[in-house]
């Protein structure tokens, strides 16, 4: 519900090399019953991101909390670019 928050995220990412669009349907994050937008602004920015993705982001398997304990340079990117786009 906040295009311009997710405007950012998208332009921020795609800055950083990932590929981002904005989902329709069912993932396009519109619904206010969205734990996303249940806030005390009443929206926020959803993200969907695939299997392929989440195993680029850590060094074992991204399917379990173990796994997810190291990270990658490509997690770093990541989160760089959406903080980059929560304080522009």
């Amino acid at each position: 519900r906040n295009t311009t928050l997710r405007d950012k995220v998208i332009s921020k990412l795609r800055e950083a090399g990932f590929c981002a669009i904005v989902a329709g349907g069912d993932l396009a994050g519109t619904s206010t019953k969205s734990f996303t937008n249940r806030t005390s602004v009443n929206s926020g920015c959803q993200i969907e991101m695939s299997l392929s993705l989440r195993n680029a982001l850590f060094t074992g398997d991204c399917t379990t909390s173990a796994g997810r304990t190291n990270t990658t340079a490509r997690f770093t990117t990541f989160c760089n670019a959406l903080r980059a786009a929560i304080a522009y």
